[in-house]
């Protein structure tokens, strides 16, 4: 059975949210089936983002602990993502906000962890928060 399908957004007001609806570009009567192009035709285009870079990033993380602790954690994270995993084929969606939350907690280089939390993120609808 489902928990409800509450995940924490990556913005609690409504307006912030990305419309339901597909878009209907003005002076027609169906929906776009590419969007970015339908607003690019009317002057409203986003410009894309900047390639995202891998450089670096690993270095931003640091543990200063013994490598048997950081096992440790690192099999806690290993665990709490296999909960996620199980609770999302369940369709258990707080529950696996939870476990992957917490794996990415112990692990924050857990690819995998965050993967997952964003593959629910985008389940859930939050394109931007994944």
């Amino acid at each position: 059975g489902s928990d409800g399908f509450y995940i924490p957004s990556s913005s609690d007001d409504e307006d912030e949210r990305p419309p339901q609806d597909p878009l209907v570009v003005p002076g027609t009567s169906s929906p776009s089936p590419r969007p970015q192009e339908a607003l690019e035709e009317i002057g409203l285009g986003l410009p894309s983002p900047s390639p995202w870079k891998w450089d670096g990033m690993a270095g931003r993380f640091h543990f200063d602990g013994t490598q048997q602790e950081l096992d440790t954690w690192r099999k806690a994270s290993t665990e709490a993502r296999q909960r996620g995993n199980e609770a999302f084929a369940a369709s258990e969606y707080t529950r696996a906000y939870e476990a992957f939350t917490e794996a990415i907690r112990r692990d924050p280089t857990s690819a995998s962890a965050w993967g997952n939390r964003s593959a629910l993120y985008l389940e859930s609808g939050d394109a931007n928060a994944a």
